[in-house]
Order: structure tokens, then C-alpha cells, then sequence
């Protein structure tokens, strides 16, 4: 049975977008290396900024939490800025709990996030 995909990716200017759905558990282990790989293709290199976009995720575990500080280190890497938008109440409180909460910059909208990482 193939499973179904747990995130998409876009380009918008300079900046990889990356939506996630919800996460099973169980595709987890392999989304971290499967997303380096992708954020490693040649149409992928000259892009700076990383932005996640949560709206479709209402769920996240330790991994989640290390593949994004994964990205926010690519980001650093490409010399660009890495920021997560459209985060659920549960998701806030994730980052609150664990501290990560002032970390990277949040946006209400993929809109608001777009305009203030492309700005910089």
C-alpha cells in the first residue's frame, strides 16, 4: 500500500515553501531524510528562504520538531531565513513548552510571512 504524502513543496521567488498534512508516525522516521534529499535538488539551490507552513498539521512529536530545526539550519546554510506560518493552537503550545516558541519567526498568514522573509 503506498502511503500518501505528508508534505508538498513550492517556490515563490527565492523562498521553498513547505506545506505539511497531517504526519503518521509511522512515515516519521524516513520524512527527514526524504526532505534533505528534496531540499537538495539543483532547482532547489538557489533558493535562500524556508518557510513551513502549517495549516493543514494539527499534530507534532520530537521528530517534527528536529526536522525543523534541520531546516532552520539549511536555511542558515543558503544564508536566508527559515519561518513557520499558520500554526494551530496546539502547535503554539509545542512551542511554547519547549522553548522554541521565539526560535524562528511565526506568521498568521503564508501572505504576511511571503512579503516579511522576501523583504529582508
Amino acid at each position: 500500500m503506498k502511503s500518501q504524502p505528508s508534505y508538498r513543496t513550492q517556490v515563490v521567488q527565492d523562498t521553498i515553501i513547505i506545506e505539511f498534512y497531517e504526519i503518521s508516525k509511522f512515515l516519521q522516521d524516513e520524512l527527514g531524510p526524504e526532505l534533505d534529499r528534496e531540499l537538495g535538488q539543483p532547482d532547489l539551490a538557489n533558493c535562500k528562504h524556508i518557510l513551513v507552513d502549517c495549516q493543514h498539521l494539527k499534530y507534532a512529536n520530537s521528530l517534527f520538531l528536529e526536522i525543523l530545526l534541520n531546516m532552520a539550519a539549511q536555511a542558515d546554510q543558503r544564508q536566508g531565513r527559515f519561518a513557520l506560518c499558520c500554526l494551530s493552537l496546539f502547535l503554539s503550545e509545542v512551542f511554547e513548552v519547549t522553548r522554541l516558541q521565539g526560535r524562528w519567526p511565526t506568521f498568521d498568514s503564508r501572505e504576511a510571512a511571503l512579503r516579511e522573509i522576501q523583504a529582508a
